[in-house]
């Protein structure tokens, strides 16, 4: 079941990047294009989603989000080199959730913690 998802998954991410959207509507809400422009790659995704239970589309989710994060991370680390492990994870919640003011002064209190 895993493998499954975890492929379907990877089939789907060049999609993704631009209906990341569709794991944080309610289903049914017709979200996607169904017209005659859709792509094939759409109209395949789309199909894979409808057959999924919600307790699958959860577990795509979860590993897709998971995905993102170790992405960030492998980034980061790449650009700075190694560091600690809980310095890695702030910055990684910084590029996340960064845009927003609120948070970002969260995280950056945390990210101070971690130096001193």
């Amino acid at each position: 079941m895993r493998t499954v998802l975890r492929d379907m998954c990877n089939e789907t991410m060049a999609f993704m990047k631009c209906r990341a959207e569709v794991w944080f509507l309610p289903y049914g809400l017709g979200y996607m294009d169904k017209s005659e422009t859709a792509s094939p790659i759409e109209v395949k995704y789309r199909e894979r989603i409808d057959a999924m239970t919600p307790k699958e589309r959860i577990a795509c989710a979860a590993s897709l989000f998971q995905w993102t994060q170790e992405t960030i991370a492998r980034q980061i680390i790449a650009k700075s080199g190694p560091m600690d492990s809980e310095q890695l994870k702030w910055l990684v919640a910084m590029r996340q959730y960064g845009a927003d003011e609120i948070t970002r002064e969260m995280i950056q209190k945390a990210l101070d913690n971690v130096f001193h």
